[in-house]
């Protein structure tokens, strides 16, 4: 295996050799010294674009990642007539030390893949993790001990420098070696963008939240704010005694991506009875979808308040009450009194508790009400809807199929039932326990 990927390195490398030169001006009239400063200077500034040449895939330079000096250079060889002179010297790169950790978090991680799973699993392994770079790392891991260290890497270099005829400019020139130390810039290059993306996300992340908290801050300071919301279930596993201290109908519900899934809450009023919590719970299921209405934001992280909810539908079967402007309409009706108050709260409310409130405030009634037509709502409850626009709902396990044979009747002939135990839950919203021919 390693023989293979370092085979891959070193033909993948063999066009790592960069022929580089320079023009000097100078005034002398030979070629100027091997440590000449503009002459040394010039050499360094060859080993970074020779490197650079092999990061352009990257953002960074590789300035950015690491320093380069070259130890003392000395003379090999002088050609009087060319004017010629080589050198040679030890041009030495070491890795910033912040990239260094950074790498070493990436290159210890024992699984080949690094990203693995995630990457795989999206099929974007290769876009995540290139193959070069997966290359680069096993040569780093096999030909060091993990984790790195500062040591700096070292590596022979040789130029020349000469002097153009009939000119005062000198030409340096060098081929630059990069393998041995090109595999380090590259895995410190990726680990940087890498950093780089995932901070940016963050960043990112930080700011959609902070937008969504400012809208939900909005929405809930403008005491009429109302949201659909999907019932997944009655247990808050942050905190599943909350509810009842608070002495609160609740359940955790999914409304959109502005507030995922949260606890919402009504609470109790003082004639509160196990029936009435019974009846609200009936009608408030798992799975189903409803209009809730007077939300506001709580002391408790992660939990709203309501005031009424309603489970009303339009003809599209959309939650009436949550419409785009439903609230807006709803206030202008008040105000002309074509509209009834709505039903007050449960903690305020004298009649029994929860949601529920009875008909006309004298208890459970049985009614005769004209049936138009019924609907199944969600797993366990019917709809009825009447002729005045109504909606009763039932219990679909206290349906016996004579009651579904009495409402098909009654729809196809126009005559009204017997609504049995009938409560206002809100609104146009009611519940009945049982269906009669007559009462």
């Amino acid at each position: 295996m390693f023989r293979h990927s370092h085979g891959l390195i070193r033909r993948w490398l063999s066009a790592c050799m960069l022929a580089s030169l320079m023009l000097l001006a100078g005034c002398a009239p030979e070629a100027p010294a091997c440590n000449d400063p503009k002459v040394t200077s010039s050499i360094l500034e060859m080993v970074g674009k020779a490197h650079d040449a092999h990061l352009k895939q990257y953002p960074s330079k590789s300035k950015d990642l690491a320093s380069f000096t070259l130890e003392t250079p000395t003379v090999t060889a002088y050609d009087d007539k060319l004017k010629l002179r080589s050198c040679k010297t030890t041009f030495v790169m070491q890795i910033q030390p912040d990239r260094v950790a950074t790498m070493n978090e990436f290159i210890t991680n024992p699984n080949p893949s690094l990203f693995g799973a995630l990457a795989m699993l999206s099929g974007r392994r290769d876009a995540l993790y290139p193959e070069v770079i997966r290359n680069e790392v096993l040569y780093l891991q096999q030909r060091n001990a993990v984790p790195l260290t500062q040591e700096p890497i070292r590596k022979s270099l040789a130029y020349q420098v000469q002097k153009e005829e009939g000119s005062n400019e000198y030409v340096a020139s060098t081929n630059v070696d990069v393998d041995g130390s090109i595999q380090y810039l590259r895995v410190a290059a990726f680990t940087e963008q890498r950093a780089k993306s995932a901070a940016e996300s963050k960043a990112q992340a930080a700011k959609e939240q902070q937008q969504k908290q400012t809208e939900i801050d909005r929405l809930a300071a403008t005491g009429n704010w109302r949201r659909a919301v999907t019932i997944d279930g009655f247990k808050w596993e942050k905190d599943p005694e909350f509810c009842r201290r608070q002495d609160a109908f609740c359940f955790v519900g999914q409304a959109d991506d502005l507030m995922g899934s949260v606890l919402y809450m009504i609470k109790a009023g003082p004639n509160t009875t196990d029936e009435s919590r019974e009846k609200t719970r009936s009608n408030l299921t798992a799975g189903a979808r409803v209009c809730l209405i007077g939300l506001k934001k709580t002391s408790d992280a992660g939990v709203f308040a309501y005031s009424m909810w309603s489970t009303l539908r339009d003809d599209r079967g959309q939650l009436e009450d949550c419409r785009p402007g439903a609230a807006e309409a709803e206030a202008a009706a008040k105000v002309k009194g074509t509209v009834a108050q709505p039903v007050p709260s449960a903690s305020t409310a004298s009649t029994p508790a929860g949601p529920v409130a009875a008909l006309a405030g004298t208890g459970p009634e049985s009614v005769m009400s004209l049936i138009t037509k019924y609907e199944a709502c969600g797993d366990e409850a019917v709809c009825l809807h009447t002729g005045k626009g109504n909606t009763v709902w039932m219990q679909a396990g206290q349906m016996r199929r004579m009651d579904y044979a009495l409402l098909d009747r009654a729809i196809s002939s126009k005559t009204p039932v017997c609504l049995r135990e009938l409560v206002r839950t809100e609104g146009k919203n009611f519940a009945a326990e049982s269906l009669d021919s007559q009462c």
